[in-house]
């Protein structure tokens, strides 16, 4: 059986929908860091891995600390953002994405854990054991383990976005809600899980590419990158090595999951504005936005 990791919706989607319902949550930073999450299934931990269920090789050295930290007495999963402090999310795809090379000042900020059998359990009796976990963790991983704090439980927007403004402020990616009486829902994206971020972030699927003009020409223009529901845009922003590179071979580049910052989402759906950011390896095409 497997386990799909939850997905996270945005807050302005949320609000969009009928019927929305602001419900009780624990406000918690949004870390600009890679998801990684390990399992404990029938006494035996699994490894490190990214939402796309891949091992991730250069983590692999905490995978034994962690199992010397714990001896759960149900299937578990741990729920981590991982990150390197004074590191870009760029700089942190690639160091994470090595196949070959261990990523040594890496911190796994813990968030969440999850009984796999009892998914029904709320986020707040989750955090317990969260907490928990993590004072044995450190035990073993000591600085390469973290608790992320919840900031407040509230049921109040403009608190919500006092904590929001406040992240922004210390230089921060923006802010997790996570439903406080809610279970836990494999591959699913509602309103029990939501982020709010200062910009429009997008994970699109590159589908193609356009030639460039001028000191372009005969080289990567452009992006053709398309959202789940077939909304195409052109996204520039890359650099010189890129445009070369993906223009000579096209299958490093097309069929993969991109994230594209704009400006703001236009009413008809168009983003303003559109800059590539990076590559997701750690996404599938399943996940795109």
């Amino acid at each position: 059986m497997t386990y799909p990791i939850q997905k996270v919706l945005h807050f302005h989607e949320a609000k969009a929908k009928k019927n929305f319902k602001l419900e009780t949550y624990a406000i918690m930073e949004k870390k600009d860091g890679w998801l990684l999450y390990i399992d404990y299934i029938d006494g035996t931990w699994g490894k490190l891995s990214s939402r796309a269920e891949r091992e991730i090789p250069s983590v692999a050295y905490l995978n034994e600390l962690i199992a010397k930290s714990l001896s759960p007495k149900e299937n578990l999963r741990l729920i981590f953002e991982a990150t390197i402090p004074n590191m870009q999310f760029h700089e942190l795809n690639g160091v994470l994405n090595r196949k070959s090379e261990e990523a040594s000042d890496v911190v796994l900020n813990l968030h969440d854990a999850i009984f796999l059998d009892r998914t029904e359990l709320a986020f707040n009796e989750r955090y317990k054991y969260a907490n928990i976990a993590y004072e044995m963790l450190k035990v073993w991983l000591g600085h390469w383990v973290e608790l992320i704090p919840i900031l407040a439980v509230t049921s109040d927007e403009e608190l919500i976005y006092k904590y929001f403004n406040s992240i922004l402020e210390l230089g921060g990616e923006g802010i997790v809600l996570k439903n406080w009486e809610a279970g836990y829902f494999f591959g699913k994206r509602n309103a029990n899980m939501m982020k709010i971020k200062e910009e429009c972030t997008k994970d699109l699927a590159v589908v193609g590419m356009v030639e460039g003009e001028g000191k372009y020409q005969g080289t990567l223009g452009a992006l053709i990158v398309q959202s789940r529901d077939g909304t195409k845009h052109q996204v520039s922003g890359m650099t010189d090595d890129q445009r070369e590179r993906w223009w000579n071979s096209r299958e490093l580049i097309v069929g993969q999951v991109v994230e594209v910052k704009a400006m703001k989402e236009l009413p008809d759906g168009q983003l303003r504005e559109p800059r590539f950011k990076c590559i997701r390896h750690d996404k599938t095409l399943a996940e795109i936005d």
